[in-house]
């Protein structure tokens, strides 16, 4: 029996389409999808006050003031103080590292276990799965 490997239209078609360039990825991942866009922009925007928080951080977020102890909101102070005087701002953009950290392990420890559970799983049948 012999194989035919002429192009037909459908092939054709998709083999012509034009390549969308990375921003009109992006622009149709918003248009199609905008919780998970938000949600990829929150979290973008955490990563980059994280690992920019020592040039954007107003304050030392360790050093405290016991003269401005729970100071309101104010311009030198955004978020105002906590019981110490410490900047609260400060302390939100360094504690980013910390959570951003948790978030990564955790999730990368569960994917790792989980999927060695379900080859586990997949292999053995019976009472494992």
């Amino acid at each position: 029996m012999a194989t035919n490997y002429a192009l037909t239209h459908a092939t054709a078609t998709a083999e012509l389409a034009p390549r969308l360039t990375v921003a009109e990825e992006v622009a149709k991942f918003v248009r199609t999808k905008p919780l998970g866009a938000a949600g990829a922009a929150i979290i973008l925007a955490m990563m980059a006050v994280a690992g920019f928080a020592e040039p954007l951080a107003p304050y030392d977020p360790y050093r405290g003031d016991y003269g401005l102890q729970f100071a309101r909101p104010s311009a030198d102070h955004w978020f105002g103080t906590d019981e110490f005087g410490r900047d609260i701002l400060s302390r939100i953009m360094y504690g980013a590292r910390i959570a951003l950290f948790v978030g990564f392990t955790a999730s990368f420890a569960g994917c790792t276990l989980g999927g060695l559970l379900g080859v586990i799983s997949a292999y053995y049948g019976g009472k494992v799965d």
